[in-house]
């Protein structure tokens, strides 16, 4: 009972210790932020070039523009990565926090079954405890019906050898008795013989 304990409070505390770590709400929010500040920054200078074409119509230079537009790509390319690093960052982190999510509900799910364990243990024990205490209770009851029984026997036995020693004594009394009739009537046998011949 104590190990199941031990091990019950270890599980708990390794449930209650699933933590999302690797995941950030705040930095999430900055990446998401930063991903739109980009966006917004790419879109205002697309359209800036626009409109510098637009106004200035062939007035601007080969060079210039091609170094605008060399500019643009740049600022594009770095606002592209910068939005995939975002992206790959919120991914790992909704990734780790459903992770830590599994592992906390399979924890979960663990501790109630260890729980459900427990609780049936407990009830078997309970059930073992009831049925042993009413194996001893019967017990003791046929222990007692024994002993009244034998104790009756006892009293029973005590009963007949009195009798028996009673019956002994008037088997004697009478033994004795027929033994001087007996005796009487051989004396008195043999006085009338003598008797008879004088």
């Amino acid at each position: 009972m104590t190990a199941a304990n031990a091990e019950l409070e270890g599980k708990l505390k390794e449930a209650l210790s699933v933590q999302p770590a690797a995941v950030n709400p705040a930095e999430l929010a900055k990446a998401e932020a930063r991903i739109v500040a980009l966006q917004k920054e790419r879109d205002l200078l697309a359209v800036a070039l626009d409109q510098e074409k637009a106004a200035h119509g062939s007035a601007i230079s080969p060079a210039k523009a091609e170094a605008l537009n060399q500019e643009i790509a740049a600022l594009k390319a770095r606002a592209e990565a910068d939005e995939r690093k975002s992206q790959e960052d919120a991914a790992r982190a909704k990734a780790a926090a459903d992770e830590s999510e599994k592992k906390l509900a399979a924890a979960n799910k663990e501790l109630e079954s260890m729980k459900a364990a427990r609780a049936a243990e407990t009830d078997q024990h309970a059930a073992y405890k009831a049925r042993v205490d009413a194996d001893v209770q019967k017990s003791m009851a046929d222990a007692a019906r024994a002993k009244a029984a034998a104790d009756e026997s006892e009293k029973k036995l005590a009963l007949v050898t009195k009798e028996l020693e009673l019956l002994k004594t008037a088997r004697a009394e009478e033994a004795g008795q027929n033994a001087a009739l007996k005796a009487r009537a051989e004396a008195d046998e043999q006085k009338a013989r003598t008797t008879w011949r004088g």
